[in-house]
Parts: structure tokens; C-alpha cells; sequence
């Protein structure tokens, strides 16, 4: 019996061993299989990794409206890139009309329309939307670049590796240069009023932080109130004749957020006949505001180049989807950062004056040169 299950015991080893083999050998062709499917699978990796073809890239410029002069400057720079590429007829501008879940809604219909072959360039109405915003594009398996706002907690690449780059301005320095350009013409006292943007938004805050860093340094300079004019000429301008209704003579500048909301400032100030007595401070040097330098209405605003903006963004997201740049390859210190801003003056507004003139951003917006105007890490 003992030597039967021996026998039996053998027997049962040999054809286990056969069938290893057999399996062994199956398990080769398999592996065979397996790494010719993943030798296709890589292919088809290096494929994706080359990119969409150029032609077949669509780009979607995310802003407020096109009532407001700065994203009319914007969109002639992102027309601009989209032309110099060829792709002038798959260019769009969407209005998120300071709605956060119309801009969310917009763009995700976009790439729904379209696939993975998009370059979206978006400026978020409030910092608290863009994560779902990257949501949606990492689900598409397009590009973005953001501008402007961004929650302090993300930063590109890490759960959105189609982050490409944030693009931003130092708004607590810019915030701060108009307040010391304000305060010099004051004589470095007096009485002022803000005029703040949205407020969950990170240009708002920080440039309202430089405002309130200015003021450490001129102890003689009175902040009298500040309120929210939601970037808008409209509301600014009703919040400026109330603050005239209350405090009169007492005010001696209105510092603002963005040259939108100065232009109402200004508006306001005529209306009483205060225009250029009182003077007034902005941010983006949108073509009203070059007037209002000009006219000695306005002392000082911030030229972020909206131009350059609108076609920056796209210039990187679209590289990035046909395969030329790898956002994993940017270095964090470029990928989100601040980008150049010029204070402009009455010294210097004639430097700013004109149409956008797509040639003066030719080489700016090449593979090569996509981070030579930034100035610091934005984190």
C-alpha cells in the first residue's frame, strides 16, 4: 500500500511537472503575448505622449465677459497665438458672466465636444471652482493653465498632471505699487477709500494685502472704508457716490483693485465734479485707464499685459497636448509663478497706448521661450 501511493504519489509529480512545463510554455506565449500587447500598449503610450496632431488641437480661453476691457485684450492675444499656429478657426472665448458653475459648465461641454485635444486657458471667477475645474480636464485627458486664482492647498502636477502651469502676477507687490504711487501724490497723509475685487479671489486678496502693506509704512494715510465692487465699473461707481455722500472732502484717493472699477471710481468723481482731485489707483492698464493717465484723472495702474495672458496659456497648453512639452519636465518654481508686471505712469503711458500688435509677442509665445518672463516662484 505504502509502496502503491509511493508509485502514485510519483506519478501524480511527473504529470505535475508536465503540465508545469506545458503551463510554463503556454505562460511563455502568454508573456510573449503579453509584452507584444504591452510593447503595442507602450507604442501606443509614446503615441499619446507624442501628442495630438497640430492641426487637430482645440483652444478654449475661460474669462468674465467681453464687456469688460481687460478679457477684450485677452482674447485679442489668445486670437492671436491660436492664428500664429493655424488654428485661428478652433479658437473660443467663453464668458463665464461671474457665474462660478457657468464657467464650470462651459468648459466641461467643451471638452466634452472635443476630447482630449484641448488647450483651455482659464481665469477662475473664484478661486474655489478650479479644482473641479481640473476635475473635468483630467477626465477629458486635455491640458489647462490657469491664471490668476488658485487655492493655496494644489499646485500643478501632483492629482492633476494636466495642470500644465499657473500663471499669475505678484499681486501683493502690485497691490502695494499703486498704494505707494497713491500716497507719494497725497503727500504721504490723508484719507483714502478701497475698492476690493471678488472677494475669493486671489488677485483680490493679495493685491488688497499690498494695499494693506503700504499702509504699515504711511501711518499718516487713513484707510476709511473698503467694499467689494466685484470688479465692475457699474457697482464701483455706486460705491464711490456713496462714499462721496458720506464722507465728502474727506477722501483724498480711491485705491482699486482693477483699472474696471477705477473707471467707475472716475465716473463717480466726475459726476461731482472731484475728477483729478481726487485721484485714483488700478490694476491692468486696460485702454480706459491709459485715457485716464493721460487725462490726469488716474496716477498709477499695472500693466499684467492681458495680451500676453490670454496667449501664454494657451501657447503652453497647446504645446503640451501636441506633445513638445511635458508638464512633469517644468521645473515647480516656473510652473507656478509670477510673470512680469510694469507699473505705468503718466511717465510711461505713451509706451503703452495702441492696438495689440501680435508681432510684439512672437517670440514670447515660442516652445522655447514659454517661462523667460517669469520672475519668481508663486508658492
Amino acid at each position: 500500500m505504502r509502496t502503491s501511493v509511493t508509485k502514485t504519489g510519483l506519478a501524480v509529480a511527473v504529470l505535475l511537472l508536465v503540465l508545469g512545463l506545458i503551463a510554463a510554455a503556454c505562460g511563455d506565449d502568454a508573456e510573449e503575448t503579453t509584452t507584444t500587447g504591452a510593447g503595442t500598449t507602450a507604442a501606443s503610450t509614446t503615441a499619446a505622449a507624442e501628442g495630438c496632431a497640430p492641426e487637430d488641437v482645440w483652444l478654449l480661453q475661460s474669462g468674465r465677459d467681453l464687456a469688460n476691457p481687460y478679457y477684450v485684450i485677452v482674447d485679442a492675444g489668445a486670437k492671436c497665438f491660436a492664428e500664429s499656429v493655424g488654428l485661428g478657426g478652433q479658437y473660443q472665448f467663453v464668458e463665464s458672466q461671474s457665474d462660478s458653475a457657468r464657467q464650470l459648465s462651459q468648459i466641461t461641454s467643451y471638452l466634452a465636444a472635443h476630447g482630449e485635444c484641448v488647450a483651455v486657458n482659464v481665469d477662475p471667477h473664484e478661486t474655489s471652482i478650479l479644482p473641479q475645474i481640473l476635475d473635468a480636464v483630467e477626465e477629458a485627458g486635455a491640458y489647462v493653465v490657469s491664471q490668476w486664482s488658485r487655492p493655496d492647498e494644489i499646485l500643478p502636477g501632483g492629482d492633476y498632471p494636466h495642470w500644465v502651469a499657473h500663471v499669475t502676477f505678484d499681486g501683493v507687490d502690485n497691490g502695494y505699487q499703486i498704494a505707494k504711487a497713491l500716497f507719494d501724490h497725497m503727500g504721504g497723509s490723508g484719507n483714502i477709500v478701497a475698492l476690493q475685487g471678488v472677494l475669493d479671489n486671489q488677485a483680490a486678496i493679495t493685491r488688497f494685502q499690498g494695499l494693506e502693506k503700504a499702509l504699515l509704512e504711511y501711518p499718516n494715510i487713513v484707510l476709511l472704508d473698503d467694499q467689494s465692487a466685484g470688479w465692475t465699473a457699474t457697482d464701483a461707481q455706486a460705491i464711490v457716490e456713496g462714499w462721496l455722500a458720506e464722507y465728502g472732502d474727506e477722501i483724498g484717493g480711491v485705491w482699486a483693485a482693477n483699472d474696471n472699477m477705477a473707471i467707475g471710481a472716475i465716473e463717480a468723481l466726475r459726476a461731482a465734479g472731484k475728477n483729478g482731485t481726487i485721484q485714483v489707483t488700478g490694476v491692468d492698464a486696460i485702454p480706459d485707464a491709459l485715457a485716464a493717465l493721460q487725462a490726469g484723472d488716474m496716477i498709477a495702474t499695472v500693466n499684467p499685459d492681458p495680451a500676453y495672458q490670454g496667449g501664454i496659456g494657451l501657447a503652453m497648453g497647446y504645446y503640451a497636448a501636441i506633445g513638445q512639452l511635458d508638464p512633469a519636465s517644468i521645473p515647480d518654481t516656473q510652473r507656478a509663478a509670477f510673470h512680469q508686471g510694469l507699473l505705468v505712469t503718466a511717465d510711461n503711458v505713451a509706451d503703452f497706448l495702441g492696438e495689440v500688435n501680435c508681432a510684439n509677442y512672437a517670440d514670447a509665445w515660442k516652445l522655447e521661450n514659454l517661462f523667460s518672463r517669469v520672475t519668481g516662484s508663486d508658492h
